[in-house]
């Protein structure tokens, strides 16, 4: 038992230990300002395409989903913030006009879906990938006190294994995330010199931040 936990804990060390940032799946490839008349659009077209196959075939994982699931909960707060003022401005009026009170009725409908929103994802506002990396909690090892204690010891040494396999492989996903997450910054980084689209850059930068926060997440 204490060799699987200490093969657990060097393995998660060894893709956590360092400080390297990587990018993050572009979930929205754009076309080329101009592509027809850019010198470089084939190029770029074909960059693009790796671009998409390596989201598509590597990471699309319980990883990535997470990741977006706590943007969506981020964005949801922003618009939240948002219908807050534009309700309280309305509200803060003596009188509102016909357009203004359909305007009204329309933050405060919106208002109460992005609520229920949020709480759907309201797993995903602090330390997302917690639940994914936290290691699985088992019984205490039964006591051998007799012959027969030794099947429910055999069964949960079983158990164990299990689960440190199912840890392992969680690791092991994490680890291929982020190597293909590196490869889609390294070919991003190669359209954004060809491009002349700033949303490439913009798109580079989220992509940073996807792998920072994967690459810092705590093991607890």
């Amino acid at each position: 038992m204490l060799r699987a936990v200490f093969l657990i804990t060097l393995l998660l060390t060894s893709i956590f230990g360092g400080n390297s940032t990587a990018p993050v799946a572009d979930k929205n490839i754009t076309l080329d300002k101009n592509s027809s008349e850019n010198p470089n659009s084939k190029k770029l077209a074909e960059l693009r395409a790796k671009l998409l196959k390596i989201r598509e075939q590597r990471l699309n994982n319980e990883w990535t989903k997470t990741y977006s699931a706590y943007i969506q909960h981020k964005e949801l707060l922003d618009r939240k913030t948002e219908l807050e003022k534009n309700i309280f401005h309305l509200k803060s009026l003596k009188r509102l006009t016909k357009e203004q009170k359909k305007k009204l009725q329309e933050y405060s409908s919106e208002y109460k879906v992005i609520l229920d929103k949020i709480n759907l994802v309201k797993n995903f506002e602090k330390e997302p990938f917690k639940k994914l990396i936290m290691p699985p909690s088992l019984d205490n090892a039964p006591k051998i006190t007799n012959p027969l204690a030794v099947i429910g010891a055999l069964s949960y040494i079983k158990e164990l294994q299990s689960e440190t396999e199912k840890y392992l492989e969680k690791a092991r996903s994490l680890e291929n995330t982020i190597e293909a997450l590196k490869e889609q910054r390294a070919i991003l980084q190669e359209i954004v010199k060809l491009s002349e689209n700033p949303i490439d850059k913009k798109h580079l930068e989220v992509l940073d931040r996807e792998i920072k926060l994967l690459m810092t997440s705590k093991i607890s």
